[in-house]
């Protein structure tokens, strides 16, 4: 008998992903971490901001002078070298901030940038979802973008 996986709840999730993503060495003062969860609710891969680009990632940047890869292609690619596909998937971002030096680390505001709301809806992500500050979560419309 096979026990059904429970899709992961975004805000308990993320909230443990601010964690995780405080400890990653992260690219520059930005500490972002992101999950990509299949359909059935099992998480596929990981990733965070950090620095060199990937080849896949030409496409989505907006300025050629960009040299780091984002939390949420840094996941889509792992996704790709191991599963192949991540349609109908659902993507996860945290953020860790310090607001100051010394200071506790809070969640922090972690919107995909415009090269990666392509990339989600390039490859059929499903949904997505982002920490906020103050420790909120806030659903990614993934196709009812205002720059489409």
């Amino acid at each position: 008998m096979t026990i059904a996986k429970k899709k992961p709840d975004p805000v308990r999730r993320i909230r443990r992903m601010v964690a995780i993503a405080a400890k990653k060495p992260g690219y520059g003062k930005h500490q972002l971490y992101a999950e990509i969860y299949d359909a059935r609710g099992e998480r596929i891969s990981f990733g965070w901001n950090h620095a060199g680009r990937s080849d896949l990632l030409a496409h989505y940047v907006r300025h050629s002078k960009v040299d780091g890869t984002c939390a949420e292609a840094a996941a889509v690619i792992q996704a790709l070298s191991r599963y192949r596909s991540v349609v109908g998937s659902t993507l996860l971002i945290a953020r860790a901030k310090k607001p100051y030096r010394g200071g506790p680390v809070v969640s922090g505001i972690a919107y995909p940038c415009e090269g990666c709301r392509r990339l989600i809806r390039d490859f059929g992500i499903l949904n997505a979802f982002y920490s906020t500050d103050d420790w909120g979560v806030e659903e990614y419309q993934v196709y009812k973008d205002e720059d489409t």
